[in-house]
C-alpha cells in the first residue's frame, strides 16, 4: 500500500542501514513478543502459572497486554493485590480495553473490596456498555455490599446481552437469592444446569441450588445438588466446604471428615488451610476421639492475624475466650461479613464437642450459638447457630 503517497519500500530505502538494522530487530523482537504472549496464555490455560510468568518475564517490549496477561496470571496464582496493580498498569496504557476493566475488578472483589470493585466496573461499563462479563460482575459488587436488589437489573441486562451466557444466569440466580426470591434463584440455577449440559457451569448451578435449598431449609435437597456439583467437579474446594458445613449441620459427622479430609489435601485449598484444622478436630471430638495435635502445628506454623489461631490456643489452654472474641472484632470486615458471628460459632462447637482444655459445656454452647443466630444478618442461609440449637433441643 501507500503511505503518504509513497511506497513502504521506497521510505525503507531512505533510511540508513543502522536504522534499518534497528527496523528490523523491533519487527523481530514484536515476533518474539507475539509468541511469548501466545505461549503464556496457553500455559496459564494449562494451569502452569509459574511457567507463564516466566514467559511473560521474557518479554522485551511490554505492552498494555502483557501487564493484563500478568494480571490474570497472577488472578490465577490467587495474588489479589499484585494483580490489581498489573490491571492498572495496563489501564494507564490503553483505558479503552473492557477486558483490562474486568480484570482489575475482579482482582479487587477478590479482596473484598466490593465498593471499589463496583466503582471499577461501572467504568469499564463507559467503555463496553454491553459487555455482559462486567454487567455480571457489577452485579456481584453490589450483591456483596448488601444491594442485592439492585444487582437484579444488571443480572437480567447481562443475561439479554448475551442470552446464552452461563455468567449472566449465575449472576441472577444469585441477585435473586440474596433478594430472598429463593424460589425464582433456584430455577434460574435450574436453567444453568440444564443449557451447561454438565460442563463446569453446570456445576455452579447445581451449588447455586445447594445454597438456596440450604436457604428455605430443605437440607436432603441441598445434599442432592451438592453431591451432583462435586460429581462434576470433585477437586472443588468451595464445594468441598460447603459439604463439610451442611454434613455438621445435618449430624453425618462421617461424610463431613471425609470432604474436609479431601479439602486438606488439595494443593488449591490455601485459603482454607487455616480453618480445615478445626472441623477436623470438632468432629473428632463429637465422635468421641478428641486430639488437638493439629492445632499444635497450626499455631506454632501460622503468620496469620483472625481469631482462628487464639481459638486454637484456647484449645491448647494458652488463650482466654474473651481473647477470641477480642481477635475477631480486629479482623476487617470482608464482604459485609461478620467476624463475630463466626467466633461464636465455633466457640459454640468447642464447648458443644469438648475440644482439647475446652471442657464440654452444653449450656455455654447454647450461649453461644444464640449469639451466633441473633448476630446472623445475612439471607445466605440459615444460621448455623439456628440448626445448632435445634440440635440440641433449645431452640
Amino acid at each position: 500500500g501507500q503511505v503518504g503517497g509513497t511506497s513502504p519500500g521506497a521510505l525503507l530505502a531512505d533510511l540508513s542501514s543502522g536504522d534499518q538494522l534497528a527496523l528490523r530487530q523491533t519487527k523481530a523482537a514484536e515476533v518474539g513478543d507475539l509468541a511469548l504472549h501466545v505461549a503464556a496464555q496457553y500455559a496459564l490455560s494449562r494451569g502452569a502459572v509459574a511457567r507463564a510468568r516466566a514467559l511473560l518475564d521474557r518479554v522485551r517490549q511490554p505492552t498494555a497486554e502483557t501487564f493484563a496477561q500478568r494480571g490474570w496470571v497472577e488472578l490465577f496464582a490467587e495474588d489479589y493485590p499484585a494483580a490489581a496493580a498489573l490491571f492498572q498498569r495496563a489501564l494507564d496504557r490503553d483505558s479503552a480495553s473492557a477486558d483490562y476493566w474486568l480484570g482489575r475488578g475482579v482482582a479487587l472483589i477478590d479482596q473484598g473490596r466490593a465498593a471499589d470493585a463496583e466503582r471499577v466496573f461501572r467504568q469499564g461499563l463507559a467503555v463496553g456498555p454491553d459487555d455482559p462479563r462486567l454487567l455480571a460482575m457489577l452485579a456481584w459488587s453490589l450483591s456483596f455490599q448488601g444491594r442485592a436488589e439492585e444487582a437484579i437489573a444488571p443480572s437480567r441486562a447481562a443475561a439479554r446481552a448475551a442470552p446464552h451466557s452461563q455468567l449472566g444466569l449465575l449472576s441472577l440466580g444469585w441477585a435473586h437469592f440474596m433478594s430472598g426470591e429463593v424460589d425464582a434463584s433456584i430455577e434460574t440455577f435450574g436453567e444453568l444446569v440444564e443449557r451447561a449440559a454438565g460442563g463446569r457451569a453446570a456445576a455452579m448451578g447445581h451449588y447455586g441450588i445447594a445454597v438456596a435449598e440450604r436457604g428455605r431449609g430443605d437440607l436432603a435437597a441441598a445434599e442432592a445438588a451438592i453431591d451432583e456439583a462435586l460429581r462434576i467437579a470433585p477437586r472443588s474446594a468451595d464445594y468441598l466446604v460447603f459439604q463439610g458445613d451442611l454434613s455438621i449441620t445435618r449430624d453425618d459427622l462421617a461424610t463431613a471428615e471425609r470432604a474436609y479430609a479431601r479439602l486438606g489435601s488439595l494443593r488449591r485449598a490455601a485459603d482454607y488451610a487455616l480453618a480445615t484444622p478445626l472441623f477436623l478436630v470438632y468432629i473428632r471430638a463429637r465422635q468421641n476421639r478428641d486430639d488437638v495435635s493439629a492445632l499444635r502445628t497450626v499455631v506454632d506454623t501460622a503468620d496469620a492475624d483472625g481469631y482462628l489461631v487464639p481459638l486454637y490456643r484456647l484449645a491448647l489452654g494458652e488463650a482466654t475466650e474473651a481473647e477470641v472474641l477480642a481477635a475477631a472484632d480486629r479482623v476487617p470486615p470482608w464482604l459485609g461479613r461478620d467476624w463475630r458471628y463466626e467466633a461464636h460459632v465455633h466457640l459454640g462447637q468447642f464447648y458443644e464437642a469438648g475440644v482439647g482444655a475446652v471442657a464440654a459445656d452444653r449450656q455455654r454452647a447454647i450461649g453461644h450459638y444464640r449469639e451466633a443466630a441473633r448476630r446472623y444478618q445475612t439471607t445466605e442461609y440459615l444460621s448455623y447457630g439456628a440448626y445448632a440449637l435445634d440440635r440440641l433441643g433449645a431452640n
